[in-house]
């Protein structure tokens, strides 16, 4: 039997950017309202994103929905980005910023996202992360030739200046809580933590629906 791939984002822009399949294959919809049937979904994946949900609100949202759309048996699997056990300062990183001890535009937005987030209810707000950034690099061009990384790269955090987003980083047991808690429907049958750099950052969770 043929699988029925469906994808869905809210943003137009992110799918008209990302998405390469036929268009009938693709929706724009809410993950906390999702337009399909009952019980008419057997794998759902996410990579990412669930920092985007207000938590604890958003993401029991999100559990509902998945509950009702996702067939008993069937499986979510989200890649999740989970604060450190041994949270950082946001001094610590943009110390090891400055010396070369930070790979990327994508592992400094991590971290330092994560060392100025207090906790999941609360979240750090993208524009947090540009001003604690500026602060210490007013000048993105030079700190980039410095590093010897491509300039478009760091210049792209940029972005974050005039965002009012907040991200939301809730951990583990708090994803669990949402889900397999409080009616939330599913079970965690397994959890991966990659071995790249940041991947106990980065795990790959799967829940199963009951």
């Amino acid at each position: 039997m043929g699988a029925d791939v469906l994808a869905t984002d809210q943003t137009q822009d992110m799918i008209d950017a990302v998405w390469p399949g036929p268009r009938g294959a693709v929706i724009r919809a809410d993950w906390k309202a999702l337009p399909l049937g009952d019980s008419s979904r057997d794998v759902v994946l996410c990579d990412g994103g669930l920092q985007l949900l207000v938590y604890p609100h958003g993401l029991q949202d999100l559990a509902n929905s998945l509950r009702r759309v996702i067939a008993p048996g069937g499986i979510f699997i989200v890649r999740l980005f989970v604060p450190p056990a041994v949270r950082e300062t946001p001094e610590a990183v943009l110390a090891d910023l400055l010396v070369g001890r930070v790979a990327s535009t994508n592992h400094l937005k991590l971290r330092l996202g994560m060392a100025l987030h207090e906790d999941a209810r609360r979240g750090v707000g993208l524009r947090q992360v540009w001003d604690a950034l500026y602060c210490v690099a007013p000048d993105l061009q030079h700190l980039a030739a410095r590093l010897g990384w491509p300039p478009e790269h760091l210049l792209a955090i940029n972005t974050y200046r005039d965002r009012q987003t907040r991200y939301h980083f809730p951990d583990l047991p708090e994803l669990c809580e949402c889900f397999c808690m409080t009616n939330g429907g599913f079970a965690l049958e397994r959890t991966y933590r990659p071995t790249y750099e940041l991947g106990d950052r980065c795990p790959t969770v799967v829940l199963r629906r009951q």
